[in-house]
């Protein structure tokens, strides 16, 4: 604990610089520059959706960052964990180019939650790290990261913290009119070939308005290339087909929405080369896995939405939510089809929101279910059919009063696990969540500081695959061992944050811990079966202590030059057993910035990201060296004499320097880098 006391102490003087930029922001921390057809307009208030409370991002005290407009744009890929992995406290997992799921402060997996306009994805992205999330978030309006366990809406499971991504599917808020979005593009590293387009129409009629929408994502690339390589990477291959269309009704007293949407990939493993002379792994051998392993992938989904407005003088809302998912995926080895995965679920969430009780603010309160058939077929079927079951209550409170912004919330669940062969598990789950933000001055005189508090207690029961695995799994390259005996895990996180707000700057920086009892993690045990390193889910208490730090300042702006912007930003996070050793696979400490420059129809975007490097590493973990990334971003805007139709062109370059880069979150660090340079371009056109 000395030494990690001391190097946090040593980041804080390294990130003294960001922090006197500006001082510190607001605990919900934003990113709005929206490209719309009238040209570049920064939105005059962020709504966070996930929350029932149709709160603002700077009202709630809980930790939030929304990306959306300008900067969604030019972050857009094909996996939400590549989209938000710039946000401070919040890295990515690497599994190839079809897979990339968030990580928040360290935590991932079944952790982190992410969700379709507040609803799972309910896929098997969360059983395994080669496994994509079946949520396209290319054309989302926004995407919000609410860090921590304070998300008591969304079950037990997300201690780690959820990404919403707001589809646009199932609107609110009623619109007239025809309006969308089209692009083409391409890039030189993996020869893309991308090609998107959404509609929305919303048109009145005699008792309410009709709102249409309709999108569809094709996505193709080859193998990507790497730095000091000759060849692609094998086993980086991604093609994917994804759509949606959805129907909604808005009335005086009501409204209520169906979306139908499809999710299609077929994307590669990388795997590691045998070296010469070694001998041959026999289950890769036998299933011709060295022909390579990939994964084709199906979902199809059905969302419906209904509430009920202005129910009495106390009910301000009744709102229902429903998702039904039909999910499978094939792991091809060698080209022949090896191991089926078929997820079947529903997830219903019932919610009413209130009238203030005290002070102002609102509330909300409700139930969620949702029910879970898992199973594998195949000679690799590590993980035997399960059932799981949740049923949840919760109440959450957002209060203002004075200079207090306050967020209380409490939820009880009960989970069950009942898979065959095995005996049948229960476990009782309590969280509560309280959050507070003092204001030190007047909010709407609109420079003023803040002081945060945060402390979160949420439970988690383990799930099947860290129970009941045992076998090979190819894809991962290894063999899997999970423990009935398992206990529920239990999180108690303490947060601290200060935070200034101004015309012309905001900043933020924020440190926490989050103390385990109980913490389920796969560690390595240094032994093989059948050629394949054994991973063992195993148990014991950990603690995760982080910071965070960002801060933003317009530098320089007037007619002729426009609008120069810079932020910089770093975040570290460190996870030890309360026994000794590290845990694996923890994202390393970050240090960067950007550089943003707006003038007219022109904009640019520079990025340079320092990832240090992690020796901080688990038995029998490799690791990692450090490097830094550099990303370049600029468009043209284009609009007609009506301004009715802005076309975009755009241009961009990732990885320019075509640093040879491991990440330390991948399974695969030891053989797969990240992408080299890469050299994209497109054109873009709203209506």
């Amino acid at each position: 604990m000395q030494i990690y006391t001391t190097r946090v102490l040593r980041n804080f003087r390294k990130c003294t610089l960001a922090v006197a930029i500006a001082g510190a922001c607001h605990p919900a921390f934003a990113e709005v520059n929206s490209a719309t057809k009238a040209g570049a307009k920064e939105l005059d208030a962020i709504v966070v959706t996930a929350s029932p409370l149709g709160e603002r991002a700077d009202q709630t005290a809980q930790p939030v960052a929304v990306v959306s407009g300008k900067r969604l744009t030019d972050l857009a890929g094909a996996q939400a964990g590549s989209v938000v992995e710039h946000l401070p406290g919040v890295q990515a997992s690497f599994f190839g180019a079809g897979v990339s799921r968030p990580i928040i402060r360290g935590l991932e997996g079944t952790r982190v939650q992410v969700l379709s306009s507040g609803i799972a994805s309910m896929d098997a992205s969360t059983f395994s790290p080669d496994h994509a999330v079946s949520i396209e978030p290319f054309l989302a309006d926004q995407i919000e990261v609410i860090k921590g366990p304070s998300t008591l809406l969304y079950g037990p499971g997300a201690i780690g913290g959820i990404v919403n991504i707001a589809d646009g599917r199932l609107p609110e808020r009623a619109s007239i009119g025809a309006s969308g979005r089209a692009e083409l593009g391409g890039d030189t590293g993996a020869n893309q070939k991308l090609g998107a387009v959404r509609l929305d129409l919303g048109t009145e009629v005699a008792a309410g308005t009709w709102m249409l929408h309709a999108d569809g994502v094709y996505r193709d690339q080859d193998n990507y290339e790497v730095p000091n390589q000759n060849e692609p990477l094998a086993g980086t291959s991604l093609e994917s087909r994804n759509g949606a269309i959805s129907a909604s009704y808005f009335g005086e007293k009501a409204r209520f929405g169906v979306a139908l949407s499809r999710y299609t990939a077929l994307y590669g493993i990388p795997e590691e080369e045998e070296e010469a002379g070694a001998p041959a792994n026999s289950l890769l051998a036998k299933s011709g896995a060295e022909s390579g392993v990939r994964i084709d992938l199906q979902q199809n989904r059905i969302d419906l939405s209904a509430a009920v407005l202005g129910v009495t003088d106390a009910i301000e809302q009744i709102e229902l939510r429903y998702g039904n998912n039909d999910y499978q995926h094939v792991e091809l080895e060698g080209g022949e089809t090896g191991t089926l995965f078929d997820v079947q679920s529903n997830l219903l969430r019932l919610e009413a929101v209130h009238t203030p009780l005290i002070a102002d603010g609102k509330g909300a309160f409700g139930f969620t279910f949702d029910s879970t058939d898992f199973k594998a077929i195949g000679e690799e079927a590590f993980v035997p059919f399960t059932k799981s079951k949740t049923l949840g209550l919760f109440a959450v409170e957002h209060i203002e009063s004075g200079a207090w912004h306050t967020d209380l919330g409490l939820r009880f669940d009960r989970a069950t696990v009942d898979s065959v062969g095995k005996a049948k598990r229960q476990d009782n789950l309590t969280g509560f969540s309280a959050s507070g933000a003092y204001a030190l001055s007047d909010r709407d005189a609109g420079n003023y500081w803040e002081i945060s508090a945060n402390f979160d207690r949420a439970q988690r029961a383990p799930v099947a695959e860290e129970l009941f695995s045992d076998g090979a799994h190819i894809a991962t390259q290894s063999y899997e061992i999970g423990d009935e005996t398992l206990d529920k895990e239990s999180a108690n996180n303490f947060e601290l944050g200060l935070h200034y707000h101004g015309e012309n700057a905001h900043a933020s920086l924020s440190a926490y811990s989050n103390r385990f009892d109980n913490f389920i993690y796969q560690r390595s045990s240094g032994e093989e079966i059948d050629g394949l390193p054994v991973r063992i889910w195993s148990q014991g208490d950990a603690r995760f202590n982080g910071f965070e730090a960002q801060a933003t300042l317009t530098l320089h702006q007037s007619a002729d030059f426009g609008q120069l912007e810079g932020t910089l930003q770093m975040d570290s996070v460190n996870a030890r057993l309360d026994r000794g050793g590290n845990l694996p696979r923890i994202a390393p400490q970050r240090f960067g910035g950007n550089l943003n420059w707006e003038r007219g129809a022109w904009h640019a975007n520079l990025s340079v990201m320092r990832y240090a490097k992690q020796d901080d590493v688990a038995a029998f973990e490799t690791p990692t060296a450090g490097y830094t990334r550099v990303d370049f971003d600029a468009t043209r805007s284009f609009a007609n004499s009506d301004e009715s139709l802005l076309t975009e062109v755009y241009f961009r370059v990732r990885n320019a320097t075509d640093q040879l880069a491991f990440a330390h979150t991948s399974f695969l660090k030891g053989f797969a880098p990240l992408p080299g340079r890469n050299i994209g371009f497109g054109v873009r056109l709203y209506w």
